[in-house]
């Protein structure tokens, strides 16, 4: 029946003839079809959290001893429905903005190679025409109708330039308007991931306000590791969404001093962190023309990265300064903490990567990205220096059209 109907949610007994829950629910979660709808065990048996455990690790999303509350059953199948329906969305936007994206991406492939297979053969029509022409030199007649053939030929291929040109313009425009798509896309479905996770939250947080002093010490555990796993994924959630704002937000370019900025953001990263154990460094600060919030996220996530990975040194030390090239100014943060091996460089400034474990070192793995995005946003490029163990120093450069003398 789930095969043929492919339900929302699956209500799942332990005790059953032939197949118990557990069973069931271990054959449900390895069906490549049906291994994404929810379920949700129900039982009147006594169980012990060993149970519990076996029948969550087998992919269950939800246990619930009878007699059943039914306000917090209905409240579990209303939200799980809601995130399967979300999640099939999902997949089927997905799969059809990719479908879009490819067929675009084939279409200006041919053109593209149809241009050049044009150009290659205009190419030999001219040499074509040069080698006539030096044949019929001596011959008045032909070089004028030579020069009248070159000049239809030279006509040609600029109104066939022209045509191509128009062409990719027209596709290169249609593969922007994918790629603003893909971007609203994205900010969507983090958006609407909001709502179920509120109701996770929620719920919790009653659950951890109501009754966790009658809960045994395990049953605390688990909840406690149900609210920071669903605290993380807000702010992964929050971060997605800021990633797409900075992709869309038009840029409001103010002139302002970079050394204010640098101390109003680092005074704010040092009030949240509260750690006094710093010997701070700045240099003074250029003023730039450039959009003040974005730049302010710059340097908050910098000087808030640059405290959290040095925050172990009996003393922190952290420089930050600027310096002039031909063409740009650069600013930097160098910090004494535990560093990275430059091996993964690259992994730094990309959605979601991480150099250090999360159990050490808090955070989503958006923010170096957001950086990165921002800094490009202002025709501008960032890069790192490190060892292990030695420090980090992070550099970002404003074209000096951006600064101001």
């Amino acid at each position: 029946m789930a095969m043929a109907e492919s339900p929302d949610v699956i209500l799942l007994d332990l005790s059953m003839p032939e197949m118990d829950g557990f069973e069931v629910c271990s054959v449900i979660k390895k069906d490549d079809q049906l291994k994404r709808i929810p379920v949700i065990v129900l039982t009147a048996l006594r169980t012990d959290s060993l149970s519990r455990v076996k029948i969550l690790s087998l992919g269950a999303e939800a246990f619930l001893s009878k007699p059943i509350d039914r306000t917090e059953l209905v409240a579990q199948v209303s939200s799980m429905a809601r995130m399967k329906q979300s999640e099939d969305v999902v997949r089927t936007e997905k799969a059809l903005l990719e479908t879009v994206v490819a067929e675009r991406t084939r279409e200006l492939s041919a053109e593209l190679a149809k241009r050049e297979k044009t150009e290659h053969e205009l190419k030999a029509l001219i040499r074509e025409l040069d080698e006539s022409r030096e044949a019929a030199f001596n011959l008045t007649e032909d070089l004028i109708a030579e020069n009248k053939d070159r000049r239809l030929a030279e006509e040609n291929v600029l109104k066939l330039n022209e045509d191509l040109e128009k062409r990719v313009l027209e596709r290169t425009a249609q593969l922007d308007e994918a790629n603003k798509e893909l971007e609203s896309f994205s900010y969507s479905v983090s958006h609407d991931l909001q709502a179920p996770l509120r109701h996770i939250n929620g719920f919790a947080d009653m659950l951890a306000s109501d009754y966790k002093e009658q809960l045994p010490e395990e049953a605390q555990h688990f909840l406690d590791t149900i609210m920071r796993n669903a605290k993380m994924m807000s702010l992964l959630i929050d971060g997605l969404l800021d990633f797409s704002r900075n992709s869309r937000k038009e840029l409001e370019a103010t002139a302002f001093d970079m050394g204010k900025v640098v101390e109003a953001a680092r005074l704010q990263i040092v009030e949240m962190s509260k750690k006094n154990n710093i010997s701070w460094n700045v240099s003074e600060l250029l003023t730039v023309n450039a959009d003040y919030n974005l730049i302010m996220m710059v340097w908050m996530n910098l000087i808030s990265n640059a405290v959290k990975y040095s925050g172990e040194r009996s003393l922190a030390i952290i420089d930050i300064g600027c310096f002039e090239i031909e063409s740009a100014v650069i600013f930097y943060i160098r910090d004494n903490g535990i560093g990275f091996d430059m091996k993964y460089a690259q992994n730094l400034f990309g959605v979601f990567q991480r150099l250090h474990s999360s159990k050490g070192y808090e955070g989503t793995g958006i923010g170096l990205a957001n950086v990165r995005k921002i800094i490009i946003r202002h025709g501008g490029k960032i890069w790192a220096k490190s060892e292990p163990d030695k420090g980090a120093c992070f550099y970002f450069s404003l074209p000096k059209a951006n600064s101001l003398s």
